[in-house]
């Protein structure tokens, strides 16, 4: 049986640039309206959809036009190197063969992404980045794979909630502010130290953003000496932890080289 299109591919698409560059060119191959392009283009040029979501939505589109017994990968291979994307078309194949050799429960299961991930790719596009996927999460941050339209290389990014992290830091309050600056700030202040080296993740650079970004920004080039701005944190009783809806919508965000593995592999 002709194996079906699946949000697996998505990934495997995602790592060749050439074909991020001609999806329309793609959609208009595998006879998805122009209307319907136009407003996913609409969506990506305004932040609000992110690579990810454009070729989800261009294989889903195609796959619920057709069905699956003519959205298949054999037939999306043919179209890629109609176009002349055999990269695209060869990483399809080396994937397909894998995934054919492995059990189920081994195949890569691709994060999908959410409406808080559209957010992130709204704030890293003021930065000419643009979010191909979200890589992991956990309690305190979440991990994306981007692309920097001016040098065309890939990084990574990891964003910390800082409303996530006076949760678990037990810091509340403008009394408690230099606490958490000097706990929130540490491993920016580690990386930035750390000398070049293969086994060691580069820091490039990290910024703040969200509805905080410019007072926390400011704060950054102040004085030790000076006190801490009012309000940056919500004035709270000791230990009772009152995190602002200001807070939770504020990030920090560290750029970073982009490794093709990680821990659990390695």
């Amino acid at each position: 049986m002709a194996e079906p299109v699946n949000l697996e591919h998505i990934k495997v698409l995602l790592q060749d640039t050439t074909f991020l560059n001609e999806w329309k060119q793609v959609s208009d191959a595998l006879g998805i309206p122009a209307r319907d392009l136009f407003s996913m283009n609409s969506k990506l040029n305004s932040g609000n959809a992110t690579m990810y979501d454009v070729i989800q939505w261009m294989l889903e589109t195609w796959r619920g036009r057709n069905g699956n017994d003519v959205a298949t990968v054999a037939k999306l291979i043919s179209v890629l190197e109609s176009e002349d994307l055999r990269n695209a078309a060869d990483l399809l194949k080396d994937f397909s063969k894998r995934s054919a050799a492995s059990t189920p429960q081994t195949r890569p299961i691709p994060i999908e992404m959410s409406t808080q991930d559209n957010a992130a790719s709204e704030g890293m596009q003021q930065r000419n980045l643009v979010v191909l996927e979200r890589l992991d999460q956990g309690t305190l941050s979440e991990v994306f794979k981007v692309r920097s339209i001016f040098d065309n290389k890939e990084y990574a990014i990891k964003r910390i909630s800082v409303g996530q992290f006076l949760l678990l830091t037990k810091t509340s309050g403008a009394a408690d502010a230099f606490e958490f600056f000097s706990k929130f700030m540490r491993e920016v202040l580690v990386m930035a130290k750390l000398p070049e080296h293969p086994n060691i993740v580069a820091y490039r650079e990290a910024w703040f953003e969200g509805t905080l970004q410019q007072t926390l920004t400011e704060w950054l080039r102040r004085p030790e000496s000076m006190p801490p701005p009012t309000p940056v944190l919500k004035d709270a009783p000791k230990r009772q932890i009152v995190v602002t809806e200001a807070e939770k919508n504020t990030f920090m965000c560290i750029k970073m080289e982009l490794m093709d593995t990680n821990l659990s592999q390695w």
